[in-house]
């Protein structure tokens, strides 16, 4: 295990503030990364981590670190590439023939291999020493008539990662024996892993170079958006995300335009000096406090914004950049109206209108709908790219249906500034 670095916050600390082994905790873990030019980051939050069971599971800095900590104190270590997951090897990336995937192995949908894009071990069951029950990620990163390369490293093996510890809560009750046992940091690097940029000749295939992109209805959007909408789409919990990134990322008395936006841009502790909205519904706009300029313009017939060249500071996109047919040519224009060094600032969960939304959506993991996304900033010429997320929160407890669904709608964040 390589050397640590620990950083733990100055608090003063009353003595019940401390864990014991029997505490019951709810923690939050992070992992942050450097993939080429897009820097990383992933939080993960579990209820109920028992100190007694779940920190043997932990590497033995974070472990040893658990006695110390307090309700917001927060621990990293920073590990070098392979020391968390096992070691990056040739011996790995397989060249099968390409009758080694099974497209039936998903019940009644037919999958056909794409490069870039991950798939369960199992569907290549059968060669490889793999079997149809393994559920691990297997990445496709060659293909042709009669051969298909498949990538079984664990993703993130090749990169130096900085993990963090937080606590969040101390829970009433004590938890000695029983229950799931939980493998925190293997629950926190299973998933961000989808982000990884691909090495080599090949680059993933995230169908951008179909334009349009399809969707289910391809009816012109102006029928689907005729009646106002003046509800919110993601939950609380998620929302007070968008907006407290909104005010971190924006400078202060920013022009800031809301595109594909509503009644609410999320911009409250933002406090822009400007606000531009454009959206489909003249209701939903007008009802729109902030906004000092409306604009009602279909983005998927006439892609061309009626803003002159670098006159913004930051544009925000809520939930919606599913949407877009032709996201390169939103994207060019949005860089062509931002002032250089602006931010352009996409946030997104996992709800979406199913018919409107592209087809790829629905089929990408919702890690891999973070680097689609991150593509499209790199060919739209941005830089300064970053990822965020945020999974597992609990659902709050005025939600809906926070009886039937106990987490919070994930948060996912990207976003790059124009040169």
């Amino acid at each position: 295990m390589p050397p640590a670095t620990l950083t733990t916050p100055a608090a003063t600390v009353e003595p019940s503030g401390h864990l014991d082994p029997k505490s019951l905790a709810a923690l939050s873990f992070d992992v942050g990364w450097q993939d080429g030019d897009v820097t990383h980051e992933d939080h993960l939050f579990f209820n109920k981590f028992s100190v007694w069971r779940d920190s043997e599971h932990l590497p033995p800095e974070l472990a040893q670190a658990i006695p110390t900590l307090t309700v917001g104190a927060r621990v990293t270590a920073a590990y070098t590439a392979g020391a968390l997951l096992p070691p990056w090897t040739d011996s790995d990336v397989l060249a099968l023939p390409r009758a080694a995937f099974d497209g039936d192995y998903l019940r009644g949908r037919r999958l056909t291999p794409v490069v870039g894009r991950f798939y369960p071990r199992g569907i290549f069951h059968g060669h490889g020493g793999l079997v149809r029950e393994e559920w691990k990620p297997a990445r496709v990163t060659g293909l042709s008539e009669k051969s298909i390369s498949v990538d079984l490293n664990a993703p993130l093996s090749r990169f130096p990662l900085s993990v963090g510890m937080s606590l969040e809560a101390i829970l009433d009750g004590t938890d000695m024996r029983g229950g799931r046992c939980n493998n925190c940091i293997d629950d926190l690097l299973r998933g961000p892993g989808f982000m990884v940029q691909m090495t080599g000749e090949n680059t993933p295939d995230f169908g951008l170079n179909q334009r349009p992109l399809t969707r289910p209805d391809r009816t012109p959007d102006t029928g689907f958006y005729s009646l106002p909408r003046l509800v919110q789409h993601l939950d609380t919990w998620c929302l007070q995300e968008v907006a407290s990134l909104y005010a971190r990322l924006l400078p202060a008395s920013a022009s800031v335009l809301d595109l594909m936006g509503s009644f609410d841009s999320h911009l409250e502790q933002a406090a822009p000096a400007e606000l531009a909205v454009l959206g489909m519904n003249t209701s939903e706009l007008d009802a729109n406090p902030m906004a000092v300029s409306r604009t009602v313009q279909d983005l998927n017939s006439n892609p061309r914004l009626p803003y002159t060249e670098a006159c913004f500071d930051a544009v925000v996109c809520t939930a919606s950049v599913e949407y877009l047919t032709d996201p390169l040519a939103v994207f060019a224009e949005i860089r062509r109206i931002l002032k250089p060094g602006g931010v352009f600032v996409n946030t997104f969960s996992n709800r979406w209108f199913p018919t409107k939304a592209i087809d790829l959506w629905p089929d990408l993991h919702e890690f891999e709908r973070v680097a689609w996304l991150t593509e499209v900033y790199k060919r739209s010429g941005f830089n300064e790219l970053h990822t965020l997320s945020k999974r597992n929160w609990p659902r709050p407890m005025e939600d809906a249906y926070s009886a039937a669904q106990p987490f919070a709608d994930p948060f996912f964040a990207v976003w790059g500034r124009r040169p």
